[in-house]
């Protein structure tokens, strides 16, 4: 088993998650729920088995990993550790090539 290390250029990406479900949409419970889904899809799944995830970055081998049917998660790995870079909502995403992670 991986262990899992959150960059901090995924704070701004749970805020913004949180603030989208607790304040825009007025359900915070739903945003506690989706931020705690995302968190154990990534334990439960990647830490695992890494590899599931989609090549959408040859060039620093960084995968893509879609939770809860509603967000994509944005990670590179290693024999030790499974750094995740990014977490965004499969809806902002237009094109595997315009990602700036």
């Amino acid at each position: 088993m991986r262990t899992i290390k959150f960059l901090p250029t995924t704070d701004p990406d749970f805020a913004r998650i949180y603030e989208h479900y607790a304040y825009e949409r007025g359900v915070p419970h739903i945003a506690n729920r989706i931020d705690t889904g995302i968190r154990e899809a990534i334990k439960e799944h990647l830490s695992y088995s890494p590899g599931i995830g989609r090549m959408v970055k040859k060039q620093n081998e960084m995968r893509g990993f879609l939770t809860l049917n509603s967000h994509w998660v944005f990670y590179t790995f290693d024999e030790q550790t499974i750094s995740v870079h990014r977490i965004m909502a499969a809806k902002e995403i237009k094109s595997w090539d315009a990602l700036d992670i």
